[in-house]
Formats: structure tokens, sequence, C-alpha cells
């Protein structure tokens, strides 16, 4: 592996492809060989098991989603309530993991590993992983857009409506996202394009809010979380999606209050739209 990864390239640019009988192998500076990029990484780079000769497509996945998490905002602790499914545990320890490997970056000061950031290597993962998804992962995602996509459409900082509105042109674009919409009162909607001859738009799920300031800075938060999206569409019942974003939203305020031992702005204005809706 190049001592000085190039971040705009996806890991693995540097493998040797060679012919053998059995097929096409990855040949690493070592010699290794191994049937894909993916394997080449988690059992060569991150000295893992393959299960049942495969790599495991959920782990990746899941390093794939913290990832592009970090990527887009660096300075924003992981929800333990959404990608780890409430398991503070297994958060940590994955973290740490991460960090132990050399993925992550730990803060200079040390307060917290869960702040821990990306690095040049780490970038050039991401990039693989999202070249690189089988295709039965890809058949998960009920939009298709890659996640590769939306960390590009959500890396950026651009600030305020200019931001809300590039994502909402984006989602209009998709056969499932996000957007505002006024249904007697200011809303977010779930809008889907159905199958068939005739594909037409529904909207599946909304959450009302009090005034389009209250809106607009709840949706500001989901356009932070575009990655999560794909994910967030699967669940099935709109209480069981409202529910879901609600505690989301509300557990990384509380954490990261936790974190910096004291509350900020953004947890304060967390409590008047939580009140709101629970």
């Amino acid at each position: 592996m190049p001592k000085d990864i190039d971040p705009e390239l996806p890991w693995g640019y540097w493998l040797r492809l060679a012919n053998r009988t059995s097929g096409t192998v990855y040949v690493d500076e070592d010699g290794s060989e191994w049937a894909t990029v993916r394997q080449a990484f988690w059992c060569g780079r991150l000295g893992m098991p393959l299960m049942r000769d495969e790599t495991p497509s959920a782990l990746l996945e899941l390093l794939h989603a913290v990832l592009a998490h970090k990527t887009r905002h660096p300075h924003q602790l992981l929800s333990t309530d959404d990608l780890f499914e409430g398991n503070r545990l297994f958060m940590q320890h994955f973290t740490y993991w991460m960090t132990a490997t050399g993925l992550l970056t730990p803060p200079t000061d040390r307060t917290s590993l869960a702040l821990a950031s990306i690095n040049d290597e780490a970038a050039s993962v991401l990039l693989m992983l999202s070249a690189t998804r089988p295709e039965p992962v890809k058949q998960m995602r009920p939009t298709h857009p890659s996640v590769r996509q939306l960390v590009e459409l959500g890396r950026g900082p651009v600030p305020g409506e200019e931001r809300r509105r590039e994502v909402e042109d984006a989602a209009g674009q998709l056969s499932s996202g996000f957007v505002r919409r006024a249904l007697g009162k200011p809303a977010i909607v779930l809008r889907r394009r159905g199958d068939g001859p005739m594909p037409v738009i529904r909207t599946t799920w909304s959450l009302a809010f009090r005034d389009e300031e209250q809106r607009d800075r709840f949706y500001g938060w989901m356009c932070d979380h575009l990655d999560r999206w794909p994910d967030w569409i699967k669940i099935d019942g709109s209480r069981n999606l409202t529910e879901h974003l609600l505690r989301v939203f509300a557990s990384e305020r509380f954490e990261m209050a936790d974190a910096n031992h004291s509350a900020t702005p953004d947890q304060s204005s967390a409590r008047p739209l939580l009140e709101h809706h629970l």
C-alpha cells in the first residue's frame, strides 16, 4: 500500500491485475492475491477473516455508512439510535476499532473518540466501497442512488436555504425522497414513485410543524443526514418513521450535550420541536 494515498481515487488503485487458471485476481505489493478489491481491503488491509469465503457485506455497508457520515459532518457525533440501533457499546467498539485500524484520526485533545475524523485513506476507502457495492446490497436501496452521489451532494458547506433547495431539487429526481410541502401547515413529506406503466407519485408519509422556520430547521437536519435517507425510506409505517426520526434527532443533540458537558443552542432549539410532536 502506498505511504501517501490519494483521497481522490478509490482504495486499491495500486493493485495489479493478474490472470490465473481460476480467473482474474488482484495482486498487492506483497504478492498476496485476492479475488476482489473488497477482499484485499477486508483481509489484506484490515486483517479480518472471510465469512463463508466471502467478505461480510453488512459490516462493510455499516463501515460505508459511518465513513459517509464522518465525511459529510465530521464534527457531529454518530447517533446510536440510527446506524447502531440504540447499542451505544457497539458504536463505541466500532469507533475504537476504526481508530485502531487507522481509518479514523482521534481529536488532538483526545476528548472523545466519537469526534474522530477520517483521513486520506478513509476517504479513498469510501470511494472504493461505493464503487464496489455488491448487487444484493444495491437492491436493498429502494431509490438506488449510490452513497457516493449522496455524499457528493451533501458534503460541501452550502448555507441555509440554498442548501435545502439543492437537496430538495435532487430528491425530486429520485424515485423516493423527502421534500417540503404546505398541507394546511408547513410539512415534510415522503414522495414515492410507483411501478408499472403509469408510475404516479404518491405521498406515503408526512410530518407537520408549527411554522416554516421549525420545518426548515428540521429539514436542514435531514439534509445533513442525506446518506441515511435510503434506510429511512425503508421503515414501514408512518408512525414508525416519525418516531425513528424524532428519536435520532433528539439523541444526537443529547449525546452532543453530554460530550460537551453543557447544553448547546441546537440542544435547546430541539426542545420545542420535540414537544410539538411527542
